[in-house]
């Protein structure tokens, strides 16, 4: 499966390079931002069905966009090597950097603990939920992955994670989680600080 996780992402790739600069950008922060919403999954069914709907997302953007079709999605040894090469030296860069760390040439900017949860920016500008401690994870929400929407009402939308603090007492977290089909929901989640 990892095999076919990378070919799905040359895919994108390829095929995103083909589109208007605007466009291909947008699909391809879209996709990475699914590839590392889901690069801890180890359930092999849900890989496979993630891997199926990233395809036929391709496969409805090639269509979309007419774009010409792609025969071989493997890189030449070369590429595969300096790629190796740019990844271990950004692994080395950003162990070093705390509390932000680096994902491709994306630095993301990590929270304070608040109530319980901290929260990242992804390459969408989204802040998304990084750790949950075990007593919030039992009950499943919030739960790592998810988007913190607002808190008592007030949109964090492009907010600094860095800056958001809480005075002591309940707040209301609204959180949005994608589900495996594309559809959205929203939870409203009453979290205590202090």
């Amino acid at each position: 499966l990892k095999s076919q996780s990378k070919q799905l992402w040359r895919k994108i790739i390829l095929y995103t390079k083909q589109m208007p600069p605007a466009q291909g950008d947008y699909y391809r922060l879209f996709a990475k931002q699914h590839f590392v919403n889901f690069m801890n999954e180890d359930d092999e069914k849900r890989v496979s069905f993630l891997l199926q709907k990233g395809n036929e997302q391709v496969n409805y953007i090639v269509k979309k966009y007419d774009l010409k079709p792609i025969d071989n999605v493997s890189f030449p040894a070369a590429v595969k090597a300096q790629k190796h090469d740019k990844i271990q030296q950004q692994e080395a860069n950003s162990s070093a950097q705390k509390p932000s760390f680096s994902f491709g040439s994306v630095a993301q900017k990590v929270s304070q603990p608040l109530c319980g949860i901290t929260v990242e920016t992804d390459v969408l500008g989204q802040l998304v939920v990084r750790t949950v401690t075990s007593s919030l994870a039992r009950q499943g929400v919030p739960a790592v992955g998810d988007v913190l929407v607002e808190i008592d009402g007030a949109s964090v939308r492009g907010r600094d994670p860095a800056t958001l603090t809480l005075t002591r007492g309940h707040h209301t977290f609204k959180f949005g989680r994608r589900s495996a089909d594309g559809s959205a929901s929203y939870l409203d989640v009453m979290l205590s600080h202090g």
